[in-house]
C-alpha cells in the first residue's frame, strides 16, 4: 500500500483501516477504532475529534493493524528570490514559480 494523502485533514489515513473500508488490504478489524474513527467524522466538537483520532491511532499501532516500512521523502533547495513553489503530497509544483526581484 503506498500511501499519499487524497486531502489535507488527518482522517485521510485513518479511514483506509476501518473494517469496511476496502483499502485495507491486511483486513484487519477493531470495532472500537471503527467506532473512534466514525465518532470523528460527526463530531461538531474539535477537541473530541482530536481525541478520537488520537486514541484511534494509538489502536492501530499498539494492534499493528499496520507496520511502516518506509517513509519516502523528498528535498529540493529552492533559491530565496524564486516565489510561488508549492509542496504538495510530497511532490513539488512549479506551475505557478517566478523569480521575484
Amino acid at each position: 500500500m503506498n500511501l499519499v494523502y487524497d486531502f489535507a485533514d488527518p482522517i485521510s489515513f485513518p479511514d483506509l483501516f476501518t473494517s469496511t473500508n476496502s483499502e485495507n488490504d491486511g483486513k484487519w478489524k477493531n470495532s472500537t477504532y471503527d467506532k473512534l474513527i466514525a465518532d470523528s467524522k460527526t463530531t461538531s466538537s474539535t477537541a473530541k475529534r482530536w481525541s478520537d483520532l488520537s486514541k484511534a491511532e494509538n489502536i492501530l499501532l499498539n494492534d499493528a493493524g499496520v507496520i511502516p516500512l518506509y517513509y519516502s521523502t523528498s528535498s529540493a533547495l529552492i533559491r530565496t528570490s524564486v516565489k510561488g513553489v508549492i509542496q504538495n503530497r510530497g511532490t513539488w509544483n512549479f506551475k505557478n514559480a517566478y523569480i521575484a526581484n
